[in-house]
């Protein structure tokens, strides 16, 4: 649905059988993305950095039907938008833990807070009003052109996190919507 909407994301197929994934990597270059399709909290993610590794991933454990393969973006941050209803209640701009140098820096300072920018903010309604989601967090990272792209789409986002991060007490404003409805 989103695709229909002319929503931006990264390429990303999902991996049937070791052919397949041989066809994907003509359509996109490494690294890839690999995350698994119930993936939650950034468990099941993973990066590849040759087509060899891929293949040996997916060959081991028979992991084929289980997996999305995506394009990576070179980019040391992606931001984290949580919407209710019809706002944006705010962003954070998170490190990304598949960049290419990735700093070892402690869990409490991976996350700032963020300026929503109109676009920040356009993609995020727009993506969770397309999916019929009230409550979304979600992932969204600049491409090497500084392009928006929806990564990830999290129906039931964690906030605290979010909440510390932003000041913005997520509970509260959750109630207050749930009690207008």
């Amino acid at each position: 649905r989103l695709w229909a909407k002319r929503i931006p994301q990264p390429l990303t197929f999902f991996a049937f059988d070791l052919k397949g994934i041989e066809k994907i990597t003509k359509k996109i270059k490494p690294p890839f993305i690999v995350k698994h399709i119930k993936g939650m909290h950034g468990q099941g993610v993973f990066r590849f950095d040759s087509q060899k590794q891929l293949l040996d991933f997916f060959r081991h454990k028979n992991r084929l039907g289980y997996y999305l393969i995506q394009e990576w973006y070179p980019t040391k941050y992606y931001f984290r938008t949580l919407v209710l209803g019809n706002k944006v209640l705010g962003a954070m701009e998170r490190l990304s833990l598949h960049c290419q140098n990735r700093p070892n820096i402690p869990l409490a300072q991976r996350s700032k807070k963020a300026v929503l920018s109109p676009a920040l903010k356009k993609i995020s309604l727009q993506t969770a009003q397309t999916l019929g989601i009230e409550l979304a967090g979600l992932d969204i990272m600049p491409d090497k052109k500084g392009q928006l792209r929806v990564l990830e789409i999290n129906r039931s986002p964690k906030f605290k996190r979010f909440t510390q991060v932003t000041g913005l007490n997520v509970a509260e404003e959750v109630i207050k919507y749930i009690e207008k409805k």
